[in-house]
């Protein structure tokens, strides 16, 4: 069937009609919609979201729904970053010049021999991730254009680069935090075991008195001690809820 808008009523226009129904059959890339994915094999059922409009319809056709399609994502052969994908993504189908069945079914060790002859056919196609349109609701990119932005679902987000470093910048607290802790704890128990090693008995009096360097420990200096690091503590996680959206 000719596309729409084709004029055929002459030899010329049967000629480019032909040619531009070949050109029509010869999919290159499409945007569509996530419609199922299988967790294991990580290929999805894809919802091509363009139509196609032949001449002479009075409405448009839909693409039909293509199945086994591979998903494209950040991966090597010793690195792996998986994002949680669900029906309804948009992705940016990208078809084959061949036909794709014993590719998606080997190894990928060495090349394959093609199913048949078909070219550009729209059964044979990769999906991108993203591709999303402007009114789409969904996470949107943070205000500064210069960091790398990482959002979920939920509403966490962590910005890296360019002066946004709160990740690593929390995690160096953190460990301060930590290294003042066993200071603490350190010097507490030095204290204890310089009192208990050097103390004295008082004119000989066998009851166990003040060790005679008791400034060395101090119960109340321990405690306050122990309530500045968990002031540090509060602070590192009041910290973290501003990383909320």
């Amino acid at each position: 069937m000719a596309e729409r808008g084709q004029d055929t009523s002459t030899l010329e226009g049967v000629i480019r009609a032909a040619f531009r129904n070949l050109e029509a059959d010869l999919y290159t890339a499409l945007p569509g919609k996530i419609e199922s994915i299988d967790q294991n094999t990580r290929l999805v059922t894809v919802k091509p979201m363009i139509s196609r409009r032949y001449f002479g319809a009075s409405a448009p056709t839909e693409l039909p729904v293509i199945v086994g399609v591979p998903l494209v994502e950040m991966r090597t052969q010793k690195a792996y970053v998986k994002l949680p994908v669900a029906k309804g993504d948009p992705v940016l189908m990208v078809f084959s010049g061949r036909a794709l069945d014993n590719y998606i079914e080997s190894a990928g060790a060495v090349p394959v021999e093609p199913l048949d002859v078909r070219m550009h056919d729209i059964t044979d196609a990769f999906a991108i991730l993203g591709g999303w349109p402007i009114q789409k609701e969904g996470n949107r990119p943070g205000a500064n254009p210069a960091a790398l932005d990482i959002q979920v679902e939920s509403g966490t987000k962590v910005l890296i680069g360019n002066g946004t470093d709160e990740v690593l910048t929390l995690v160096d607290q953190a460990m301060e935090a930590l290294s003042g802790a066993i200071d603490v704890f350190s010097r507490t128990a030095a204290g204890l075991f310089l009192s208990y090693s050097t103390h004295a008995h008082p004119h000989g009096d066998p009851t166990t008195g003040v060790p005679s360097d008791g400034a060395a420990w101090s119960p109340a200096g321990f405690t306050a001690e122990l309530d500045t690091f968990k002031t540090t503590v509060d602070n590192l996680r009041t910290a973290m809820a501003r990383l909320k959206v």
